[in-house]
């Protein structure tokens, strides 16, 4: 019912699409040309952050990949969201942890101050309903791996999600369950690369203002891994100026994933203008 009402709702023009297109299965290892734009939160700009909405907007307008986040309710699902309290995407209150999912689902998501018809998602209807047509960055608010591993391997996603935290604790249970798993490290500093890229042999790793640098983007690409970088914050706000300076040099070392909360006008940019 729920995806019934999403593609009403955009086929009555509520989203304007740049383009079309699945991002689909991906193999990281055999596609490491061209530059890839990741919606952070989904596509949040036109939809509440972290919903169902915002996920076929990314698909639609054909974002590489998406990235959402994932914690655990009180009775041990799966579901999708950021913060750790609901109060400020939802019009409720209170740490997620402590809500059982029958009464999150009581709960609307927000789009701005404004409430929507929005619910929140769990992991297993995000990948349900996106079976075939997306990729998924799943930055992990949970130490609960078990938990959300189960849900990926009933729908058979191991090429459609990545696994992401700065906490090696969850990569290494992650990378221990199965090393199909498709895994993010990030690294803060030079002395990590090398370790990161023995121990995970990652699809794709995280870099940061201070590691990016020729060096370390070369020593990354040269191991088939793909590198992503956020724009988020400055970079966006440049370029939704018009001013792609700071874009320029986010991607000039070799950095070929781009976070950003303007997917689509980021998107444009780097096959417009931007070389």
């Amino acid at each position: 019912m729920k995806r019934n009402i999403t593609i009403l709702l955009l086929l009555a023009g509520v989203v304007v699409a740049c383009q079309t297109g699945s991002t689909g299965k991906v193999d990281f290892k055999k596609n490491t040309s061209g530059i890839w734009v990741a919606a952070h939160r989904a596509f949040h700009t036109h939809a509440p952050e972290n919903s169902l909405l915002a996920i076929e907007h990314a698909i639609t307008n054909g974002v590489d990949i998406i990235e959402i986040d994932v914690r655990i309710t009180k009775d041990g699902v799966p579901v999708i969201m950021h913060d750790q309290k609901v109060d400020r995407t939802t019009n409720g209150k209170g740490d997620i942890e402590k809500w059982t999912l029958a009464d999150l689902k009581t709960l609307y998501l927000k789009k701005g101050d404004s409430l929507s018809s929005e619910k929140i998602p769990t992991l297993q209807e995000v990948l349900q309903f996106s079976k075939g047509r997306a990729v998924f960055d799943l930055d992990m608010k949970t130490d609960e791996v078990g938990k959300v591993l189960e849900v990926v391997k009933k729908y058979g996603s191991f090429k459609e999600v990545i696994f992401f935290d700065s906490d090696t604790a969850v990569l290494n249970a992650v990378d221990r369950d199965h090393q199909k798993w498709m895994i993010m490290p990030r690294v803060h500093k030079k002395e990590d690369v090398q370790w990161v890229l023995d121990t995970y042999q990652p699809e794709i790793v995280h870099i940061d203002e201070k590691t990016n640098t020729p060096e370390i983007c070369q020593l990354i690409r040269s191991r088939g891994a793909r590198i992503w970088i956020n724009a988020l914050g400055v970079t966006d706000l440049k370029v939704y100026q018009g001013d792609d300076k700071n874009l320029k040099e986010l991607i000039k070392n070799g950095a070929n994933v781009i976070q950003t909360d303007h997917p689509v006008l980021i998107k444009n940019k780097l096959k417009n203008e931007v070389k």
